[in-house]
């Protein structure tokens, strides 16, 4: 076991590492939720020196050289000697006589039509505001069996843009084992900063060379910060995973169903930190207008902002951060394919996620923003052969337009323009039309793809446009059709949901797999899907079953990982021909699913947003309903609504206005097998008495 001492340098007090929720007491109704919430907090709470190597949350990223009859101390940033996560960083400093050197971290300059920042000594107008940070945050240790004196420092640059405060450690002695090191820095002008932390080096040592390890280096803030915020999609593993690259990427389609868990479980706050980093980065590219291009694929996590002072190669600034990671091999930056592209899919979930925020919080510029993106997403109707084509491939250089049409993109999309139609249906006429005749262009998309006589829907086109790719079935182009087609007339839903069951299910894990081209083990996020279609269908026994049995798998904070293996086969490539694989590491993405259907949630449904007679409506968070002995029950309701049950043939069978969110009923007519429960938010559901 590691030990670990403390020295607080200034007063001596300490806050709390974790935070707690925004709006409150923690809400139970889903503990996956409430770990998202957490994790947002948390985020939000720190700006990192130095987290991981090559870690997008790491600010401060330029290293500049001081010193004085000294050589340069040598940098290894990806040490394995970690105090937390993969790596630390070490310095090793030559100590001569009357001689001292130091090391500078500072936030740097990227000009205009270049792609490598550069060290900056206060030339430039370039620093962090960090106002309302309370301390500096250091850990650090000797090489084994050594001590070294050092002292940390922030605030260091002059020149014409000198930070505008400064704080020290003082002189401190290290030993070999880890100490937390805490500069106070109440009462320091914390308003531009360029230089965020140096360590410097003297001949106090009384040797010839001194090796200290430093790690977990942040400004820690009391509260939660504001300002967007994007999540890492996975936990991160060791750099000597070939998965390692991705472990700062936030993909947005995890960002969006992140938003959407939020919002729904009542975590506001949380969700419009999130969803504001998708708004910055469609407003924000650093290449493309929003009229050009939607969100792309990938992005940093952590702010999506640029630094101050760093500008993108055409000259745009502030600009959104894009996804990447530093190749040790050959020690650059290197970004990929897919993160820099654009799906159609990825587009229509970060819409939903639009509207859902909007429709929360009546915050105008989310709508604004949803119809600019539905603008962007009606640039990709094929007129000819059907639906909506995949996007935009590639990198920003050599981008060009996908050609083929995805089953499940068309799915996302047209419950995204029903939605969207709603919203606006009752202030906007000529957009709703418009939005009610592109979901109609992608449902007849969707339906040329199902497989009538067998129950399921092929994945989409060939690469031509044209031809049906039928080799590979995956799931969620099934479970979501059914989200999305329940109530469709002369669809029969419940054919899909049997030939998933007969042909996706995982007999080893009792889950679902990715599609027919996985061998083995089952995706995480995908059974979730499958579980909420069942609710959907009114499957209670099984839905409330299966829920319980694949939350067994999660961890005890609520999240889950996005498959029970690693490299877990999809079946599809990335357009570089990389494959596409999940690992057994916890993901936002599959977490967020994991919400969702704990909250008993279809966000899919293309009438969210209106009432029982088509008009308008905020809607609430929509309710858990099933029945169980006779008895109906509704739970997660809006206090003080109007509860109603009809019949499927419109009889109103019940009405009352309960005054808790959940809330249990008799069942007045056993007869009924199917019961239509209607509230007053808004919301709409089919339930199936069983038997």
């Amino acid at each position: 076991m590691k030990k670990i001492k403390t020295i607080t340098v200034g007063a001596l007090w300490l806050i709390s590492v974790f935070a707690v929720n925004g709006t409150g007491k923690a809400e139970e109704k889903s503990k996956a939720a409430q770990w998202l919430a957490t994790q947002v907090d948390e985020y939000s709470k720190r700006v990192y020196v130095y987290a991981d190597y090559g870690d997008s949350k790491n600010a401060f990223t330029q290293r500049g050289f001081m010193g004085e009859n000294a050589e340069e101390p040598v940098l290894n940033e990806a040490s394995r000697v970690a105090y937390s996560g993969i790596t630390s960083i070490r310095a090793t400093a030559p100590i001569r006589n009357g001689g001292w050197s130091g090391l500078v971290f500072a936030n740097g300059i990227l000009e205009k039509g270049s792609v490598i920042p550069r060290m900056d000594w206060g030339d430039h107008d370039a620093g962090v505001n960090l106002t309302g940070a309370k301390k500096l945050v250091i850990h650090a240790r000797t090489a084994d069996n050594e001590t070294a004196y050092v002292e940390f420092k922030m605030g260091i640059i002059g020149g014409a843009y000198p930070d505008t405060g400064t704080k020290s450690s003082g002189l401190l002695n290290l030993s070999d084992e880890w100490s937390t090191i805490e500069i106070d820095l109440q009462g320091v002008d914390l308003s531009r900063i360029a230089g965020g932390f140096a360590i410097l080096f003297n001949d106090a040592n009384k040797k010839n060379a001194v090796t200290v390890y430093m790690d977990e280096i942040y400004y820690e803030f009391d509260t939660p910060r504001t300002g967007p915020l994007f999540l890492p999609s996975y936990e991160p593993v060791s750099l000597d995973k070939a998965s390692s690259f991705i472990n700062s990427y936030s993909y947005s389609y995890d960002m969006a169903m992140t938003v959407l868990a939020l919002a729904c479980a009542g975590k506001t706050e949380q969700a419009e930190k999130v969803a504001d980093a998708l708004l910055f980065a469609f407003e924000n590219d650093r290449k493309f207008s929003v009229t050009e291009r939607g969100v792309r694929n990938g992005y940093a996590s952590g702010s999506p902002v640029s630094f101050p002072g760093w500008y993108s190669e055409t000259g745009k600034s502030p600009f959104a951060k894009l996804a990447g990671a530093f190749d040790l091999a050959e020690n650059i930056w290197k970004e990929d394919f897919y993160s820099d592209s654009y799906a159609t899919g990825n587009n229509a979930w970060i819409l939903l996620s639009f509207l859902k925020i909007y429709n929360t919080t009546h915050n105008r510029k989310y709508l604004d923003a949803a119809l600019r993106l539905a603008a962007c997403l009606q640039t990709l109707k094929d007129d000819i052969n059907g639906g909506f084509k995949g996007g935009w491939d590639g990198f920003d250089h050599t981008q060009t337009k996908a050609t083929y049409a995805s089953t499940e993109h068309n799915i996302d999309l047209y419950s995204a323009f029903r939605q969207l139609g709603n919203i606006v249906k009752n202030t906007d006429k000529a957009a709703a039309e418009a939005c009610y005749a592109a979901a109609e262009h992608a449902k007849k998309f969707v339906f040329s793809m199902y497989h009538a006589e067998d129950g399921f829907f092929y994945t989409g086109t060939a690469d031509d446009g044209i031809s049906t790719n039928n080799t590979i079935y995956p799931l969620d182009a099934n479970t979501w059709a059914i989200q999305s087609f329940y109530n469709e007339p002369g669809f029969d839903a419940e054919k899909v949901m049997s030939y998933i069951e007969n042909n996706f299910r995982d007999p080893a894990s009792g889950f679902y797999k990715f599609s027919n081209k996985t061998p083995t083990g089952y995706w995480t996020e995908g059974s979730y899907q499958k579980i909420i279609s069942d609710m959907v269908l009114g499957h209670t026994d099984k839905y409330q079953t299966q829920l319980a049995q694949l939350n067994t798998e999660a961890k005890p904070d609520g999240s889950i990982t996005a498959a029970n293996i690693d490299g877990l086969k999809t079946g599809f490539y990335t357009g570089d021909g990389s494959e596409w694989i999940y690992d057994h590491r916890v993901s936002i993405g599959a977490t967020a699913w994991k919400a969702l259907a704990e909250l008993g949630v279809n966000v899919l449904d293309p009438n969210l947003y209106l009432d029982d007679v088509g008009n308008t409506v905020g809607t609430a968070v929509s309710p858990v309903v099933f029945i169980n002995n006779g008895i109906l029950h509704v739970k997660n309701m809006v206090e003080g609504e109007i509860i109603q049950v009809y019949s499927i043939a419109g009889k109103l069978l019940y009405q009352t206005a309960p005054s808790e969110k959940n809330a249990d009923y008799p069942i007045l007519s056993s007869s009924e097998r199917i019961l239509i429960v209607k509230g007053s938010s808004g919301w709409v559901k089919k339930v199936v008495q069983q038997g």
